[in-house]
């Protein structure tokens, strides 16, 4: 990952998986559970961080992460990740997104949640 992620490689891979996982969802039919802060998430938070996080998680689920970051490269650093490093990202993700090996780790981690989930242990195979 390091030729790719310019130093952040956990912010680069967890919107590399979400590239992917992108082709094979919609996640704009679940923004409604965004619209009313629930009481737990008050609790830890103000109402205005929540409304905040929610319309983050709103535009999340708007767009491709390559869509987003692209826009977010105009308007600055987003993530600790300068501008011009997002803007690279919005590319490359596009591209690598498409690569057999990127496109199998992910289905490997999905494949191993499902599992663990269902309560077939994985772990216990290794």
């Amino acid at each position: 990952m390091a030729g790719y992620s310019d130093g952040y490689s956990a912010t680069f891979l967890k919107f590399l998986e979400e590239e992917i996982l992108s082709d094979f969802y919609d996640a704009r039919k679940w923004s409604f559970c965004f619209a009313t802060p629930l009481a737990e998430e008050l609790q830890a938070a103000s109402y205005e961080s929540v409304t905040k996080w929610h319309e983050m998680l709103k535009w999340a689920f708007a767009a491709r992460p390559s869509v987003l970051l692209w826009a977010q490269s105009y308007r600055g650093a987003a993530f600790e990740v300068p501008s011009a490093v997002l803007y690279r990202w919005s590319y490359l993700l596009q591209e690598l997104k498409e690569h057999p090996l990127f496109r199998e780790y992910c289905m490997s981690l999905l494949e191993l949640i499902e599992r663990e989930l269902k309560g077939k242990s994985s772990w216990d195979e290794l």
